[in-house]
């Protein structure tokens, strides 16, 4: 995925290899993220001398040590093994924390969300709190990519066995299920796949900065194209039938690349001639003489010669995937 807001993410910079610590911007999640680790501190070290209601109290550490432990796991995501720091900080301390090892920061943080598991409900009423299931899915993912060859380099195999214990933990919740009806509702309702999230909703919260419409959408429709598919993801969904685009009996016709797709590819992504929306939704596109078949060649309503060009999608595509295009 090619990121594009603002200078906050720079794709050019990305693709020509010159990304470096000094001008990472929000690609550097170091600070923010310790910054989030030294609040979950402050509440883990006076949470337990606050008087009420025991399993409230309980509720809320337990939440708290999930973020705690999310929060190494995106950093050792983006720099490996890192500082643990369980203790907040103040004006006195010493802030020479040696940096943990990898594994040792993957062990904690398996640790940690084991100890938010025991805390947390089930279920929950109020989507994108937490629950065990979230915290057992990540500790999955962090085993997960543990076990994978990037750090597990002599494929140790008991590493691959935590990994499958921690997604066999999940699976024997018995409370999440594959989807199996109208492929686009995934990612726009409340459905059993889902772990935990807070979907987009326009009722009553949508705005165009918690909406991922405004986001995803091509300029041409006033969207702001922030993120766009790559070749290399058009590329990856092969035929109809299932085949790769690269195998001559596909009936891949790079004249034609848009037709006799994965029916996901339609519903994922927007490319050039895709009807977008409902036309009531883009009246302006009609009064202009176009219609609302996205239109990412050049000059058109889309590309950097259309309309609010500012905002034009990098890659000449954009995402169908996790709008609701039901409303405007």
């Amino acid at each position: 995925m090619i990121l594009k807001l603002i200078v906050d993410y720079n794709s050019s910079t990305i693709n020509a290899g010159a990304l470096t610590a000094d001008n990472a911007y929000d690609f550097d999640i170091w600070k923010p993220t310790y910054s989030i680790i030294q609040n979950c501190n402050i509440f883990l070290s006076k949470i337990d001398n606050v008087p009420g209601d025991e399993a409230w109290r309980n509720r809320l550490k337990g939440e708290v040590l999930f973020l705690r432990a999310y929060a190494y796991f995106k950093l050792t995501c983006d720099y490996g093994g890192v500082p643990i720091i369980t203790e907040p900080f103040n004006l006195n301390s010493d802030f020479k924390i040696d940096r943990s090892t990898y594994d040792q920061s993957i062990d904690f943080i398996a640790t940690e969300l084991d100890k938010a598991t025991a805390l947390l409900p089930l279920t929950t009423s109020s989507l994108g709190r937490i629950t065990k299931g979230a915290a057992l899915a990540i500790k999955s993912r962090a085993l997960l990519y543990a076990a994978s060859p990037q750090w597990n380099t002599s494929n140790d195999i008991n590493k691959w066995k935590k990994a499958s214990d921690a997604a066999k933990a999940v699976i024997d919740l018995n409370i999440y299920q594959l989807y199996d009806k109208n492929y686009p509702d995934i990612f726009t309702t409340n459905n059993s796949e889902i772990i935990s999230c807070r979907l987009s909703s326009k009722d009553p919260q949508w705005s165009a900065y918690n909406g991922v419409e405004t986001f995803l959408s091509p300029s041409g429709f006033h969207g702001w194209a922030s993120f766009a598919p790559s070749q290399g993801l058009i590329d990856a969904f092969g035929t109809a039938d299932g085949k790769d685009i690269t195998d001559p009996t596909s009936g891949y016709d790079p004249q034609n690349p848009y037709s006799n797709r994965d029916p996901r590819f339609y519903k994922n992504i927007v490319y050039d001639g895709r009807a977008y929306g409902k036309p009531e939704f883009f009246q302006d596109r009609y009064d202009a003489g176009h219609s609302n078949k996205a239109e990412f060649y050049e000059g058109g309503l889309d590309s950097p010669q259309g309309w609010d060009t500012w905002n034009n999608s990098e890659t000449r595509y954009a995402f169908r995937k996790y709008c609701d295009t039901t409303y405007n």
